[in-house]
């Protein structure tokens, strides 16, 4: 069952305990364990269990480990990398462009709240030729124009504009000592 949304960054409600969303979460479950255990370099099992998972314009590559929800509602664009340990929770569609180069450890999270048995999530829309760097979250209801640049360590709540360059302010940072020249 997919859910599906009118305007594309629409706030979405339903239960995911209801059984069709529960049964479409182990069968995502399971086949990113399959494509998580394959061999490094069995390009084509993988590239089999990922036309399963989700809707790819493929040539995509993905580094284990890679999670997702329920796979139907995450549309990837060709020529994207998601390096390791990238998790999306996809309970909302979320579109990753062409070209697009995720960091790892980075999360994208459509949920926005929880109440009782219900949840509340909205999509993600990542543009063309975006760069997003490691350990970045993007939450629900954002949208990221075309040739963004997303630093390292960015928590992104805000749509971004296309061009945009976002980085952490870096509070505190520490000056390395110069590099002695022995």
């Amino acid at each position: 069952m997919s859910i599906q949304a009118e305007n594309p960054l629409r706030k979405l409600t339903f239960n995911p305990q209801h059984e069709s969303f529960s049964a479409a979460r182990a069968r995502c479950k399971q086949l990113c364990r399959q494509f998580n255990l394959s061999a490094p370099y069995a390009m084509q099992e993988k590239k089999a269990l990922l036309a399963e998972l989700l809707n790819a314009d493929m040539p995509i590559f993905i580094e284990a480990d890679f999670n997702c929800e329920y796979g139907h509602n995450l549309h990837v664009g060709r020529q994207t990398f998601l390096n390791h340990n990238v998790t999306i929770n996809d309970s909302a569609p979320v579109y990753i462009g062409q070209n697009v180069l995720i960091g790892p450890n980075c999360f994208l999270d459509t949920t926005l709240e929880r109440t009782g048995n219900e949840i509340t999530c909205a999509p993600i829309k990542i543009g063309n030729n975006v760069w997003v760097g490691a350990n970045v979250i993007i939450q629900g209801g954002v949208e990221i124009g075309d040739n963004a640049i997303i630093g390292a360590n960015c928590k992104i709540n805000r749509s971004v504009s296309e061009n945009a360059i976002i980085k952490v302010a870096q509070k505190n940072s520490a000056e390395l000592p110069p590099q002695s020249e022995n």
